[in-house]
This record gives structure tokens, C-alpha cells and sequence, in this order.
């Protein structure tokens, strides 16, 4: 997935807010020294000891822990931004996530069946950001000003393990109509996860340019996702086709993090998921599909609707519609279908340091297509 945003302002920086968290820190810790790297052995962001050693900061006068921003003219005691900026952000993200599944069965008379299955994931996630901000006069800067760009590297992998139990009644089977109940539990995903990742930042001024990386940064801790529980009925008549039910629950309240060697590290990050907080609003999510399929000779026609509740109070629920075609020959079949969806809406920021910056909102709509087609021997 990418993302791209664009922006002329004239109002605020990406600097600014670092400038401002970087306030009380004195600048002699922000440079390397004699087995002294300020990237782990001072408290300051790695953003800060970047922006310092790019040049994009400096102290304001009379101080050594009050910051200023490149992009930012001193009037008197006024502080603004020196002229229009041309920002822009790109954010690139894949990934991937793959299951082994060990399973095992039972069948009671023909009306009961019990499943169980153990399964074992491996996760891969890798995002890439990109900001690029641009003085469209660099003389009208103090500092000569001209551009900087700032990227962030990440890379998440991980591995985990689940377990499902379900059961499928069938209290109905006659030779035109079959009703079917079903129900399941799946315990959370325990997964551990590690972090790594890398920032760099370039600088442009009229009389020079400047660089500088940050180290590989790593971290590994663990995530438990939240218990899910699901219910569903079907209703089949004879060879016309088939309507389904479907309610899952997850409670979202009972996710947890630990660090891989502290188990205690994240506890007051737990109790305000459990309890809720001003950063925090997680709750129970209801998700409901209902699917129908009518069958014309050979022929399937299928649709259906979901809804997804939302995990956390700020975010909007997710809805989505589906359908497809289906054929079935004697020696092949074929089938075609698609899912959407609907428009959904997310507020943003440009900046991520601290400062809500510059709002802005996106769109977000999907369109997945599947085709299948197979030989039977």
C-alpha cells in the first residue's frame, strides 16, 4: 500500500515540533564523543540527535537547551516560519503472513461434527517514509535554509501460535432442506515480534549540504491479540442455493504486550487497553456477515454483506459487499469473485513528533478480485 500527500505551507514546519521536543536537552549531548553516543546514552529522540547533526537545529541565543528549527526567522521574540514550504510525505508498506495449520476431527452420527486445529504464523511487515520539505525561496530564510529530507526504515517479524474449536449441529436434514448450527472459539495469537529499523536525514543550505544515519535500531517484545468467539447458522434448500448467518466477537479490552525478558514492562500500556484512557479506547467489536447463493443449473450466483465493528472508539466501523459467479462442469470449474470496500474515512497528520501539525483526512476504499480454475482427473 502507498500513500502521498502534498502541501504548500507557510504556517509550520516538520522541524518545528522537533525543535520544541528537544527543548532541555543540552547540545553537547546531542554530538558524538569519546565512547559516548548520544543515539543510546542520552534520553533525547534519535530525530533530535539527527536534526542537530544535520544542522536543522541549533540553540536559541543565550541557551544551550532551547531549540530552534532551519526553516524558522527570529523577529524580536517572535519565532515564525521564514516562507512557503513545499512538503512532501510518500509511506510505502508490504507484507505478509503465512499459516500451518494441524487439525483433527470427529463425526457423530452425521449431525455433529467437532474440529480442532492448531496453528503456527510467521509474520513479515516492512514500511518505508519519506519527507521531503522544500523551501521555495531559500533566501528568505536566516539560515539559508534551502531543503532536508528525512526517511524511516522499519521491518517487523515475528512468530506465533493460536488454537480453534469449533462445532457444526445439523437438528434439520431432510431431502429438500438442511439447517445447520455452528459455533467456534479461538484463543488468542501469542506472537513474538521483533523491530528494526533506521532513520537518515539530509540537509541542503546555500552554502552547504549535510548528512548524517542512525544506528540499526532492534526490539523484540511479545503481543497477545484478543480472545474471538463466533455463531452461525445456514440454511440449505436442495440444489436452489443457500442463505448463511455469521456473529463474531472479539474484545479487543483483552490484548496484551510484554517485553521478550520483562513481562511487567508494558503494565501501565495494559491496564489503560483494559480500563481505557485518553490515548486508549479499545473495545468489544461485533462483525456480522450474511451471504446468499442461488443456483441456476450449472450456474452460482453469489452476494453478500459484512460488518466489522470498530476495535477502537476512534475508528470507523468497516463495511464491505461481495459477490461472485460460479460454474461447475463435469472435468472443470470456474469461479470469479470480488469484495469492496466502502468508503471509510481516517484523519492524519504530517508530522508525527509530537505535534498534531497539519491535519488532514483520507479515503480509504478497496476492490479485491479472485478468479479460480481447476480440472477435475
Amino acid at each position: 500500500m502507498r500513500t502521498s500527500v502534498r502541501r504548500n505551507n507557510s504556517e509550520s514546519s516538520w522541524l518545528t515540533p522537533v525543535a520544541t521536543m528537544t527543548n532541555g536537552f543540552v547540545s553537547s549531548d546531542l554530538e558524538h564523543g569519546e565512547s559516548y553516543n548520544p543515539y543510546y546514552d542520552s534520553e533525547a529522540s534519535w530525530r533530535s540527535v539527527l536534526a542537530w547533526n544535520t544542522f536543522l537545529l541549533d540553540t536559541l541565543p543565550g541557551t544551550h537547551d532551547q531549540y530552534i528549527a532551519a526553516p524558522e526567522n527570529i523577529y524580536g521574540e517572535e519565532i515564525v516560519v521564514g516562507g512557503p514550504l513545499d512538503q512532501r510525505f510518500t509511506k510505502e508498506s508490504i507484507g505478509s503472513m503465512g499459516e500451518y495449520t494441524l487439525n483433527m476431527g470427529a463425526n457423530i452420527s452425521n449431525r455433529f461434527f467437532v474440529g480442532y486445529s492448531l496453528n503456527f504464523r510467521n509474520v513479515y511487515y516492512r514500511t518505508f517514509e519519506k519527507f521531503i520539505e522544500t523551501a521555495q525561496d531559500p533566501e528568505a530564510f536566516q539560515t539559508g535554509y534551502s531543503d532536508f529530507t528525512h526517511t524511516y526504515d522499519q521491518t517487523t517479524t515475528g512468530l506465533g501460535f493460536n488454537m480453534n474449536l469449533g462445532i457444526i449441529a445439523i437438528p434439520v436434514n431432510l431431502s429438500g432442506f438442511n439447517w445447520r448450527l455452528g459455533a467456534s472459539i479461538s484463543t488468542p495469537t501469542w506472537t513474538s515480534l521483533t523491530d528494526e529499523w533506521q532513520e537518515h536525514m539530509t540537509a541542503d543550505f546555500l552554502d552547504m549540504q549535510k548528512n548524517a544515519s542512525s544506528p540499526v535500531g532492534s526490539y523484540s517484545y511479545k503481543v497477545r491479540t484478543p480472545w474471538r468467539f463466533s455463531a452461525g447458522t445456514a440454511f440449505i434448500i436442495g440444489k436452489v442455493g443457500l442463505i448463511s448467518f455469521d456473529y463474531e466477537g472479539a474484545d479487543y479490552r483483552t490484548m496484551k504486550m510484554s517485553e521478550k525478558h520483562d513481562k511487567w514492562a508494558f503494565e501501565e500500556d495494559n491496564e489503560a487497553i483494559r480500563y481505557g484512557s485518553e490515548e486508549f479506547g479499545f473495545q468489544y467489536a461485533h462483525n456480522f456477515r450474511a451471504g446468499a447463493e442461488i443456483r441456476i443449473s450449472s450456474l452460482a450466483i453469489r452476494g453478500g454483506y459484512s460488518y466489522y465493528g470498530a476495535p477502537e472508539r476512534s475508528y470507523e466501523a468497516t463495511h464491505m459487499v461481495s459477490g461472485g459467479l460460479g460454474f461447475r462442469g463435469n472435468q472443470f470449474y470456474a469461479d470469479l469473485g470480488f469484495s469492496y470496500r466502502l468508503k471509510e474515512s481516517e484523519g492524519f497528520s504530517l508530522y508525527d513528533s509530537g505535534s498534531p501539525g497539519t491535519p488532514g483526512l483520507n479515503t480509504l476504499s478497496q476492490l479485491r478480485l479472485l478468479f479460480t480454475f481447476g480440472f477435475r482427473f
